[in-house]
């Protein structure tokens, strides 16, 4: 317990210990989300039909109906993947940029499917996004954006540090626990994108 106490301060340090990391990594995110958008208003009609209805098989918006195992397995790798790389990245000196580069990758996911629902669907699509992209966002994200901001501090304490053996050892308790936060909101989000939301999607089409 006393060792668990002592390690709050570091655990503290590494989510919160630079403003400009959650700055730089909201940045990433946002302009994710906007090239997202642009890419899926720019892309030709026959496109976005075809990416629409993969898109809509995945959701259960078509006859072809996939198993609930498999949407979990599809889940799982979808919101565990990008977590991954930023954490192997967070025990380098050199891991920023790729911890940049996945955040910026899932905000162009987020921006393009959501935008290409709204488009494909209308209204329909509207609700669908509601119901099927926006709750399991609200909790992917902020497990992201959390991971990579912990994941940066540590990367940069690293760079910063002339005992990088020592810094390592010291920071990794703290760096693994950073992570649990992270994991707990990133299974909220795939047990709700793989049973619940479409689940409720069934019901409503069923009204």
């Amino acid at each position: 317990m006393t060792r668990f106490r002592q390690s709050i301060p570091a655990v503290s340090a590494l989510y919160f210990q630079r403003t400009s990391t959650w700055l730089v990594t909201l940045f990433f995110l946002i302009s994710g989300i906007s090239a997202g958008v642009f890419t899926e208003l720019s892309l030709p009609e026959e496109e976005k039909l075809r990416i629409g209805h993969h898109l809509m098989e995945h959701m259960f918006l078509t006859d072809t109906v996939p198993s609930r195992s498999a949407l979990f397995l599809q889940s799982a790798e979808n919101n565990l993947g990008p977590l991954l790389p930023v954490f192997f990245s967070g025990l380098t000196s050199f891991g920023c940029p790729v911890v940049y580069l996945t955040v910026l990758y899932k905000g162009i996911a987020l921006g393009f499917s959501t935008t290409l629902l709204m488009e494909s669907l209308g209204w329909d699509g509207v609700l669908t996004a509601i119901l099927t992209v926006l709750p399991p966002g609200f909790l992917a994200l902020p497990s992201l954006f959390l991971a990579a901001c912990t994941a940066i501090n540590c990367a940069r304490n690293r760079k910063l540090s002339n005992r990088r053996k020592k810094s390592l050892s010291f920071e990794a308790g703290p760096y693994c626990f950073c992570f649990l936060l992270p994991l707990i909101l990133t299974a909220a989000a795939i047990v709700l994108e793989s049973f619940i939301s479409p689940a409720l999607l069934q019901l409503i089409k069923l009204q």
